[in-house]
């Protein structure tokens, strides 16, 4: 995969988050983005009940730990793990944006509503995983739906993108392509992140991740 306008190819483990888009630019239907959005306090609660939440699970099958991406179930307490910001995931809904050379104005190429954020989870400041929390339409709140993608959060880390102001992840589903970029306008700067979809949902134990 070519590396879009970008100087640097991430690979890295990502959640398999089904995001369902008809394409085009006509799937915005309400004011492009104005700024990068920013989870309000129920999506923040949404991530610590997730947080407590995975740290039961761990307690309760202590062999997953690393496959979320942790060095150990040691690591998975409230006193050693930190929470860090909702970074919001935006669907691309205009393909033309992959073909320029760099990507600018990003605003009018994003679905402006938001439904997913990930939160990066770190152990003495390093990076381990992320909390994925949606906006569960039918039971109409946020939630923690996920855990784990080690690359994704590693590649922020290495990006130096982990606590960096207006970062946002692109996604566009039909080719597979994630985005970790900063800002909307004229100053933004994106790197391509390729996808392993393989992850490990504690809803579903069979999908576990590749090796750190």
């Amino acid at each position: 995969m070519s590396d879009l306008g970008s100087n640097r190819l991430f690979v890295a483990g990502l959640m398999l988050v089904l995001i369902h888009s008809n394409g085009g630019r006509d799937a915005c239907l309400a004011d492009p983005l104005s700024s990068v959005p920013k989870p309000t306090n129920e999506v923040n609660s949404a991530a610590d009940i997730g947080m407590t939440n995975l740290i039961k699970f761990i307690q309760n099958d202590k062999e997953r730990a690393a496959s979320i991406g942790f060095y150990s179930a040691d690591e998975v307490t409230i006193d050693k793990m930190k929470r860090g910001s909702g970074i919001p995931v935006l669907r691309i809904v205009d393909e033309s944006l992959l073909n320029k050379p760099d990507f600018k104005n990003m605003s009018e190429y994003l679905e402006p509503l938001v439904d997913q954020f990930i939160y990066p989870i770190t152990v003495d400041g390093k990076a381990r995983a992320v909390i994925n929390v949606k906006n569960l339409k039918k039971a109409k709140k946020w939630k923690a739906v996920s855990y784990g993608a080690p690359g994704l959060v590693s590649a922020l880390e290495e990006l130096k993108l982990l606590e960096a102001d207006g970062v946002f992840i692109a996604r566009y589903s039909p080719l597979g392509i994630w985005l970790a970029c900063t800002d909307l306008e004229d100053k933004s700067q994106c790197h391509q992140i390729t996808a392993n979809p393989k992850a490990l949902d504690y809803k579903n134990k069979y999908k576990i991740w590749p090796n750190r």
